[in-house]
């Protein structure tokens, strides 16, 4: 992926999806920060939340990449702090429902624009030394900064053409 490949109207309307949806959430305003193709900004991120992209013309990968004290600050932020002491299953079982929200309200602002486009439920990795590889292209990261702390979105999406594929919403 370089600058030539990036699908803008795709990327900006994602992030203000992500805006908005952080906003009816959590109650917070998210801000752009920078954007690049490195990915080692994020590196020792504890959270890693990995979507599957695929549409008529458009495959890849979304991940968004926190820390656990990012993590932790925006259950707070939703009065949870009760149910969530740990770092348990439950905890991230809230994280994977914020982004399947994400993944719908982004897959509905997509379509209103003519974009058919399927986001696949959330996989969630967590731990202190892994290494996030997304699919064979450099990903455009853009770091979006909250409150609670910053959120790394990487996308990892190509242009395709599926002369046969239908999306059904």
């Amino acid at each position: 992926m370089n600058a030539d490949s990036i699908d803008t109207t795709l990327v900006d309307t994602i992030l203000a999806t992500f805006s908005q949806v952080f906003s009816s959430l959590f109650m917070i305003e998210t801000n752009r920060g920078k954007m690049s193709f490195k990915t080692d900004d994020f590196d020792g991120y504890e959270v890693a939340v990995v979507t599957g992209v695929i549409g008529e013309n458009h495959e890849g990968v979304i991940a968004y990449r926190l820390t656990e004290s990012t993590a932790r600050d925006l259950v707070n932020a939703m009065d949870m702090e009760d149910e969530m002491s740990s770092y348990g299953e439950m905890f991230f079982d809230v994280i994977g429902e914020w982004m399947n929200i994400l993944a719908g309200n982004i897959s509905t602002a997509l379509n209103s624009q003519g974009t058919k486009l399927y986001i696949s439920p959330p996989s969630i990795i967590h731990g202190s030394d892994y290494t996030l590889q997304l699919i064979q292209m450099a990903p455009l990261m853009v770091e979006m900064r909250t409150p609670a702390g910053k959120i790394g979105v990487h996308f990892a999406i190509k242009k395709i053409f599926h002369k046969d594929l239908e999306i059904h919403s």
